[in-house]
């Protein structure tokens, strides 16, 4: 029952968080996995920006490596949109 008080942090986090709608954000992810046996890894990073009224512009740029030659680096990109429900409120701002 170990993972339960977790979740709790994570939904009252999530819940409190909720309350502010930022302007902008950056991230940054690494990740590993494996496929029929081959290790990899996941790099990247980007960020997200608000444009006008809660909508928002935002991509990364990634990184994919299998460990074994990791000079067979793919690149990945992604470019995307969003719009926030709540950026409009008075209560957020």
């Amino acid at each position: 029952m170990k993972v339960f008080p977790l979740i709790l942090i994570a939904a009252i986090t999530a819940v409190s968080g909720m309350a502010q709608v930022p302007k902008s954000q950056a991230f940054v992810y690494q990740g590993f996995g494996s496929n029929y046996g081959e290790a990899f890894g996941h790099t990247g990073g980007g960020g997200e920006a608000a444009v006008w009224k809660g909508i928002t512009a935002g991509g990364d740029i990634g990184a994919i490596y299998p460990f074994r030659a990791p000079a067979e680096v793919f690149g990945v990109l992604n470019v995307n949109g969003g719009y926030h429900f709540l950026a409009g409120r008075k209560d957020t701002k």
